[in-house]
């Protein structure tokens, strides 16, 4: 099978979003959120993918995933589950089950004090660094008796807060494993069990092929042998670093385009960020006569002389676009070793496509 084939293996389609919902995709994996949740943390750390959500007062999400090496034991990782939870279970005022979600995955809401739901004990959050690994229909028993009839008495319209605690287990090889916590303040306007269903429908991850990343107003796809190596989110600028045998890609997205571009074509202006900026001190970039960028080598450049002789990779490949309708400007930079490699590069950013020009 060619390449070009492998890059749509798989590839689930992305969900469909309601108004007062957007798609999140993050290193292979993707949901439906809330609108006003957005990306607040992120970190990689032992094959682990941590993010957190924030809206504009409160953290309202928090989630771990990984794709475990084999199969995990249920029995065994329910238990563990049960014991980690127990001690919000015993601050509950209620414990329910969600139900409606795919069999993948289980989940229940705790009904706590302001308190309680703001700062989670610390069981909960040792669980986090090692996801639960059950699941199945014997997984959907609340952990406290009695939580319906408790809930008969609870009060409606979001008067309590609520943490929701959930988990999705692999049903098959290269599956990942995950571990939800979302968090409802008192007055909160969301239903946690309607948040998670659409959470818990939406979820989609990919093993191969292209990828989507998508959050802020950040939207582009790569293929899953690019790792993940180092981001810097900041306000205007995100940089996303990846890693692919000793190969690096830079993938930079500028917002406020429109200021940037005032008085400068977006090739001088990409040119003159790469100039200034430490990340690759060997090439000297200028805007080419055709449209995209060209560079030349700066000699004895010891620092990045080393880098380059570590990595046995001399070369390097620039692609910049101007999007109108985002009001963005988006530039990859490649830092690899011959022309193959960028075929790993999305097809409309590979040499020869420049789309820099409205």
């Amino acid at each position: 099978m060619n390449r070009e084939a492998q890059d749509h293996v798989a590839a689930p389609p992305l969900p469909p979003a309601a108004a007062d919902e957007h798609f999140f995709a993050w290193n292979g994996v993707g949901f439906l959120l809330p609108v006003s949740w957005e990306l607040s943390f992120c970190d990689l750390q032992r094959g682990v993918t941590s993010v957190a959500h924030e809206d504009d007062c409160d953290r309202r999400l928090e989630a771990e995933w990984l794709v475990p090496d084999s199969m995990p034991a249920q029995e065994k990782v329910q238990q563990r589950f049960q014991q980690q939870a127990r001690a919000i279970a015993e601050k509950a005022t209620a414990v329910l089950p969600i139900a409606g979600i795919d069999d993948a995955w289980t989940a229940h809401e705790y009904h706590l004090g302001d308190a309680a739901a703001q700062q989670p004990p610390r069981a909960v959050a040792a669980a986090a660094q090692q996801p639960p690994r059950a699941g199945g229909a014997a997984a959907q028993q609340p952990p406290r008796a009695g939580a319906a009839a408790a809930a008969q008495q609870l009060p409606r319209g979001g008067a309590a807060a609520v943490l929701v605690i959930a988990y999705r287990l692999p049903q098959g090889p290269g599956e990942p494993m995950a571990l939800f916590r979302l968090h409802f303040p008192a007055g909160s306007r969301e239903v946690p069990a309607v948040v998670m269903r659409s959470l818990c429908r939406s979820f989609r991850w990919w093993s191969a092929g292209e990828a989507p990343w998508q959050f802020y107003d950040v939207a582009f796809a790569l293929r899953r042998d690019f790792r993940l190596a180092a981001t810097a989110l900041q306000a205007g600028r995100k940089l996303l670093q990846f890693e692919w045998r000793l190969r690096r890609l830079y993938v930079w997205h500028f917002s406020l385009a429109e200021l940037m571009l005032a008085k400068q074509s977006v090739e001088a202006f990409c040119a003159d960020f790469l100039r200034q900026s430490k990340l690759l001190p060997v090439p000297r970039w200028t805007p080419a006569p055709a449209g995209g960028l060209t560079y030349r080598r700066r000699r004895l450049h010891f620092f990045g002389q080393f880098e380059e002789i570590g990595r046995c990779c001399f070369k390097y490949y620039a692609w910049c676009h101007h999007d109108p309708a985002r009001n963005q400007i988006a530039l990859w930079v490649m830092h690899y070793r011959c022309a193959a490699d960028l075929q790993q590069l999305p097809a409309a950013i590979r040499p020869g496509v420049f789309l820099s020009r409205n």
